[in-house]
């Protein structure tokens, strides 16, 4: 089902399938997690391989696409059996288990409450974050909050996420570039990942970051696509792409 786009947000999905694959030899290193293998082909959107080993011969491996619409599941599979086969060199592997899900990928600002007496929480608060899906380190946070308001005062806090301005204007940029030119995405990553300590990129991804950190990011990555962005942002009018190539 393709989602809605009203004009002032945007509105993608992160969609996924996954496989934990078990292979009749050594392939994967414990120590190391794949966490973005953007190797594949991107089909104007942003997709990548997830990799998490268990074992030498044992891994989920996941395929993720930021997209408006989700595929249909044999396309993930092939994905997967060809990131396998053609990357990895396994021929020979056994499923063991499967996920499959899709996560909000939107900038839409989401009610605190439902009600006078009801507070919302977890996706329904907006604390996946619009720009990565992460969920449950700000869930934890959020529910944290509310508590230790509730204990102590016996009301919620007025600013109960406790998020910082400039986060949901990074997420919106981002939103705003994958959903015009979402191969793009991969470009931007390995920039990140070039230029920074993978520190500092988690403690971004995780909204820890100072103010000084958050400049050395954005100084990091090639700037036109970010500086697009900014003016669809500041006009309230998200990007869309146009034709296959050109972008508006």
């Amino acid at each position: 089902m393709k989602l809605k786009q009203p004009q002032r947000h945007r509105y993608l999905l992160q969609h996924f399938v996954g496989w934990e694959v078990e292979t009749a030899h050594d392939v994967f290193d414990p120590t190391t997690v794949e966490f973005m293998d953007f190797r594949g082909e991107q089909h104007q959107e942003a997709r990548f391989m997830y990799v998490l080993p268990f074992s030498p011969r044992r891994a989920l491996v996941e395929y993720t696409l930021f997209s408006p619409t989700p595929l249909a599941k044999e396309e993930y599979e092939e994905a997967i059996r060809r990131y396998l086969h053609d990357t990895l060199g396994v021929t020979n592997f056994r499923i063991e288990a499967e996920e499959a899900g899709a996560i909000p990928m939107t900038d839409h600002p989401l009610p605190a409450r439902a009600g006078r007496h009801i507070i919302n929480l977890g996706t329904r608060a907006g604390r996946a974050k619009p720009s990565t899906g992460y969920a449950f380190q700000r869930i934890q946070a959020h529910s944290a909050r509310l508590v230790a308001a509730l204990a102590s005062t016996g009301h919620p806090p007025k600013n109960s996420t406790g998020d910082q301005w400039q986060f949901p204007l990074f997420d919106s940029l981002l939103l705003d570039i994958m959903q015009r030119q979402g191969e793009t995405t991969r470009a931007i990553f390995a920039e990140l990942f070039r230029h920074n300590p993978v520190e500092r990129i988690f403690r971004f991804l995780d909204e820890r970051t100072t103010p000084w950190e958050n400049f050395q990011i954005m100084n990091s990555v090639t700037p036109w696509p970010f500086l697009r962005s900014i003016w669809h942002v500041v006009r309230r009018r998200p990007g869309k792409r146009r034709n296959s190539e050109m972008v508006k």
